[in-house]
């Protein structure tokens, strides 16, 4: 289901939510999320298309209280964005990861992701 957020970030920010209790991302099967992303993508059009000031979408949605999440209860937010909302949640990092940084990366990542690309179907994860 989704419903306008109550403490909108900007007019039209809507929450998406599954009706049954799913903590986080990780409580999601596959198919409720991508029930609750194509429900989001159908409200951004919503929101593109009427009168609420809207240039663009941020989606968001946040696993645990170090990321911001204050609800226990997954939702994904779908934020209304304009040029001078003064809104940011984006921080400037001071250097960007070296080819080596992100090859160490993509390493300790990919034994997960092979793992997890056995159980589900072939493409299930990006990682090669």
């Amino acid at each position: 289901m989704a419903f306008l957020d109550s403490s909108p970030i900007n007019p039209g920010h809507t929450l998406v939510v599954p009706r049954a209790h799913r903590q986080d991302i990780h409580d999601l099967d596959e198919a409720l999320c991508a029930s609750m992303f194509n429900l989001a993508r159908r409200i951004s059009g919503l929101l593109r298309d009427s009168a609420v000031p809207c240039e663009a979408i941020n989606l968001l949605m946040s696993k645990g209280a170090i990321a911001g999440q204050s609800q226990f209860h997954a939702h994904l937010h779908v934020v209304p964005r304009n040029k001078s909302d003064g809104f940011s949640f984006v921080e400037q990092h001071p250097a960007r990861p070296t080819g080596t940084e992100l090859a160490e990366t993509a390493r300790l990542l990919r034994p997960e992701a092979m793992a997890r690309a056995q159980q589900h179907a072939p493409s299930a994860c990006g990682f090669s």
